[in-house]
């Protein structure tokens, strides 16, 4: 059994950091009543979401019926499981708890059959029998603003219009003060416009609070900031928050688990270990077990086997983890925490392959694997569905690393794929964020593909943001539909 699965957490105590955000998850629990919001808990991978949801179910006596939104990507998938689930008696004859893990990999509008997951689930929290929880990395996109305080405004407010009822050109210069004060120069007018349009009728009942809470000086306090896609959750979901423990914490945690595991080490070695981790205790626990194979005591030259950890971009850790492990489940868990697309994960891969499985046998293997995962991905494209995703990743990185007879060492630089570096590909890059640039300017509130069609289609808006003939050819190459093209 892996490190990490046998050192789990079994109660909310053994959870590293986040004190405040399990006791509200607790409160939460305690307190839920049908109909009421579900709980959303977002924050960077391997912080303990989803153990915690696992723990406070168990201590609350509930049967958890954990789901991924990798098999439920459409409506009528969420509603076939999540619905039945949500309304149907427990097995057990007691309550449920419904678990849905990384809701964030839904898509909100898709092709064919893959569209209307995350409206779906919000149907089914406000009807479902039983609590509700959410996980996810990325809610809040932007990273918001200062914070403020909003009582001190409040109060400006009060004693600015003390005895009379202030009038749009007034709320306006109010807003347009509070801006300078917090943020500076540079803010959008028209924004404070709509906030005063917006917030017109409730000021003579609440204040200034409806017109400060709307200011885009709170992260993840106006809908410009969230998610796109979870849009339709938000106001069904209470949020809690997650962060990366400390690293005290988090190296506290890496020496119970030595000590547990007949390891010894010096704190030095567990605190550089929760430092190259990233805040990651997945990640943290796994680098432990690698660097204590064979060993009885560590010491800092141990740590020359393990990288560091980028959240997010460390592409590398995880290449190297796929080619190097035997183990499934470590080569899932290493893609699972990366952001982004399987397809071009497994380009990664492939580009690495060659020089790393010496045995012919063994390589042909794994491109082989390779291979059954493009023919998933292809199939899923082909149909707007997704429900051969699970196949497309356990072939595109248990499959690679399983195809070797023993674990590797993967020494040398890790190499990019190819197609990062062609010429006509960098490109287009260069042309799409030269658009890009000139499109925001002059469309600040116009979603980037559909401005993209609108210049593409427009000879005249193309004449006006002064494109030149490359990102004109660009343009039409890219973003018209053939016909279209011919026609031009």
């Amino acid at each position: 059994m892996l490190w990490v699965d046998r050192h789990a957490p079994a109660k909310a105590g053994d959870l590293v950091g986040n004190r405040d955000a399990v006791r509200e998850v607790e409160k939460w629990l305690a307190s839920w009543k049908r109909g009421e919001k579900a709980c959303l808990l977002y924050g960077p991978p391997g912080v303990g979401k989803t153990s915690l949801a696992h723990i406070v179910a168990r201590e609350a006596g509930l049967e958890v019926v954990e789901m991924n939104t990798s098999n439920l990507r459409n409506r009528e998938q969420v509603n076939d499981v999540l619905g039945r689930a949500g309304m149907q008696a427990s097995l057990l004859g007691g309550g449920r708890l419904l678990l849905v893990d990384e809701v964030d990999g839904l898509s909100g509008k898709g092709r064919g059959g893959d569209y209307g997951g995350v409206g779906a689930i919000s149907e089914v929290i406000s009807k479902s029998a039983y609590p509700v929880i959410l996980t996810a990395n990325k809610v809040i996109l932007s990273e918001g603003g200062a914070s403020f305080d909003i009582k001190k405004w409040e109060a400006e407010f009060a004693k600015r219009f003390r005895g009379k009822k202030p009038g749009k050109f007034e709320i306006f210069s109010f807003l347009r003060d509070v801006m300078r004060a917090e943020a500076g120069p540079g803010f959008n007018g028209r924004m404070l416009w709509a906030i005063t349009y917006a917030n017109l009728a409730k000021v003579e009942r609440e204040g200034a609070r409806p017109l400060l809470l709307a200011l885009p000086l709170r992260a993840g306090g106006n809908w410009w900031e969230w998610n796109a896609k979870l849009s339709p959750l938000r106001s069904k979901c209470r949020l809690v928050e997650f962060s990366e423990p400390t690293t005290a914490d988090l190296a506290a945690r890496l020496a119970r688990i030595a000590k547990a595991e007949g390891v010894s080490a010096d704190e030095s070695v567990f605190s550089e270990i929760a430092t190259r981790a990233g805040g990651d205790v997945r990640a943290a626990i796994t680098m432990l077990e690698t660097v204590s194979r064979g060993r009885k005591r560590l010491t800092p030259d141990d740590l020359s086997a393990v990288e560091g950890r980028d959240r997010g971009t460390n592409v590398e850790r995880a290449v190297r983890l796929v080619l190097s492990t035997t183990d499934p489940r470590v080569a899932r868990s290493a893609f699972r925490d990366l952001d982004m697309p399987q397809d071009e994960f497994a380009r990664y891969l492939s580009e690495n392959l060659p020089g790393r499985y010496r045995d012919p046998a063994e390589l042909a293997a794994a491109y082989r694997s390779l291979s059954d995962a493009d023919r998933a991905a292809g199939r899923n494209r082909r149909i707007g569905s997704y429900f051969l995703l699970p196949y497309q990743v356990d072939f595109g990185t248990a499959g690679v690393s399983s195809a070797k007879a023993g674990r590797a060492k993967v020494e040398g630089r890790i190499v990019w794929p190819a197609s990062r570096y062609d010429a006509s590909t960098v490109k287009a890059r260069r042309l799409a964020k030269s658009i890009a640039a000139k499109a925001k300017a002059k469309f600040p509130f116009i979603k980037a593909r559909k401005a993209m069609f609108l210049i593409a289609s427009d000879r005249g808006i193309q004449d006006a943001l002064e494109l030149d003939a490359d990102e004109r050819e660009a343009l039409s190459r890219l973003w018209l539909p053939k016909h279209r093209r011919e026609r031009r």
